[in-house]
């Protein structure tokens, strides 16, 4: 065993212990709708429950595929995926027919988890199934796989299982465009880290929302979900784009903010002292003389 076998580095244990502490507390905002930690780890766990279900994986750990986008499936899948001990790998469903089945294809997954525009993905791309798949009632593909109806006779697996550091967490494939999409191994242990040293330096409270612009087949959208979901609440900003000029100017209701690149962006906004910024690149804050206090690890924060 490890030095952190004590620790449970899932992904998913933050979120599964203040789904005990504070059931009733808001853990998503998608499409206007509220959904409680509760209410999630109800569903997150009974996927988990059907993944377990099945074999055990050929990989030590399961690997199961994300084909969705800022869908419920999405986000109860990487959840649920994650409460079971698999190893999640998002796959993008914009993707061209060609890479989409290269990824498949390299991936060697044990299950899918889709959403209806995924399942519809999946059929038009004529890929010959492997793996199970868990899709959208009524969809094509919740016939000859699993439609989601189904879970409710699933026993629900009760507590995430334990990973250690060396498990991987998350699989991140490159887009493919200048050669065969390569998969990127994400430790847990290395994950763990970056989120504790994200929830110190932020803070996050159970009335903090924290925006989520980017897709979750890019790295920094685990910052989105899984910082906030040590107690925050996420927001799914489904058509504001990740530069966060939208949200910015609009008085968009959130008190952590992801964006993709400051610049120019923060000089006219009203609310930038209202904010906390998360941001992949801070060297203009620095030029600009903005009122950004506080960086470490490239992230960079404004404090009211």
């Amino acid at each position: 065993m490890s030095d952190g076998a004590s620790v449970n580095f899932n992904l998913a244990y933050p979120f599964f212990c203040h789904s005990i502490e504070h059931s009733q507390n808001v853990a998503l905002v998608l499409d206007g709708e509220n959904f409680t930690y509760s209410t999630l780890a109800s569903m997150a766990s009974r996927i988990a429950g059907w993944l377990n279900d099945g074999n055990k994986g050929h990989h030590g750990r399961r690997r199961v595929g994300i084909l969705a986008c800022r869908t419920l499936e999405t986000y109860i899948g990487i959840l649920g995926a994650c409460w079971s001990g698999a190893t999640y790998i998002p796959i993008n469903v914009k993707a061209p027919t060609v890479i989409l089945q290269n990824i498949l294809k390299i991936a060697d997954l044990d299950a899918l988890i889709l959403d209806e525009r995924g399942a519809k993905r999946l059929t038009e791309c004529g890929i010959t199934m492997s793996f199970r798949t868990l899709a959208p009632c009524g969809s094509a593909l919740s016939d000859g796989g699993c439609g989601a109806d189904a879970l409710e006779s699933v026993v629900p697996l009760t507590a995430p299982v334990a990973m250690e550091p060396h498990d991987t967490a998350y699989v991140i494939f490159t887009s493919g465009t200048t050669g065969n999409p390569k998969g990127v191994k994400i430790g847990a242990g290395s994950v763990h880290h970056f989120l504790n040293h994200c929830r110190f330096l932020y803070g996050i409270k159970p009335e903090d929302r924290v925006s989520n612009f980017f897709e979750v087949t890019f790295d920094v959208s685990v910052f989105d979900l899984f910082a906030t979901w040590g107690g925050g609440i996420l927001v799914c900003c489904a058509g504001i784009s990740a530069n966060g000029t939208g949200a910015l100017h609009s008085g968009f209701p959130t008190d952590i903010l992801g964006i993709s690149s400051i610049g120019n962006r923060i000089s006219g906004s009203t609310q930038t002292t209202q904010i906390r910024l998360f941001s992949l690149s801070s060297s203009l804050l620095l030029r600009r003389r903005s009122p950004f206090i506080e960086f470490g690890s490239g992230l960079a924060t404004c404090r009211a």
